[in-house]
């Protein structure tokens, strides 16, 4: 799991070499098929900032084999999909997504972030009824969502700046007036 994290680290500061070493550092330590699925899910976030489509795909369908229930994995090859323009691939798979969700009272940040993808992708298929009942949702289900995402954008911004005191304000701090969790 410090693999994984660290790895996630090495991509945001745009280290690649680092990163490619903890993935395989992880992949490496453990028979655990969710953490191999984490791993292989990083991998692939490595491969897009690469801009590496092929081996992309690759990573994330040994993740998604894995552990099929992996969300982060479901977001991802979601978002290669969307950017291949495979739009009805990518609506199925962030469908499974939501469906994996738990249901909480609380819109969580992974949630947000699938409903906007959800809404992103009805509106370029033209079907801007249904991604109308998406953006409502959000809107109803947490009328700070845009400050939330804002300070979540902000957070990253200043991890990727070196401010890591800020970057842990930030992020205290929507989670304690906002109780989100990933």
């Amino acid at each position: 799991e410090a693999s994984i994290l660290a790895a996630k680290a090495y991509i945001v500061l745009n280290n690649t070499k680092s990163a490619k070493k903890e993935i395989d550092a992880a992949l490496n330590a453990t028979n655990d098929k969710k953490l191999l699925a984490q791993a292989e899910t990083v991998r692939a976030i490595l491969y897009r900032q690469l801009n590496d489509m092929e081996k992309q795909e690759i990573a994330l369908q040994k993740a998604t084999k894995l552990d099929p229930k992996n969300i982060e994995a479901m977001v991802v090859y979601a978002g290669l999909k969307h950017k291949q323009e495979k739009y009805e691939e990518a609506e199925d798979i962030l469908s499974q997504a939501l469906y994996t969700l738990p249901t909480t009272d609380v819109i969580t940040l992974r949630r947000l972030q699938i409903l906007r993808a959800m809404a992103s992708i009805l509106s370029e298929q033209g079907r801007t009824s249904e991604a109308l009942v998406y953006s409502k949702l959000i809107a109803e289900s947490n009328p700070n969502a845009q400050k939330i995402e804002t300070d979540y954008e902000a957070a990253l911004e200043a991890i990727k700046a070196g401010d890591i005191e800020k970057a842990e304000a930030l992020l205290q701090d929507l989670y304690q007036n906002y109780n989100m969790r990933a």
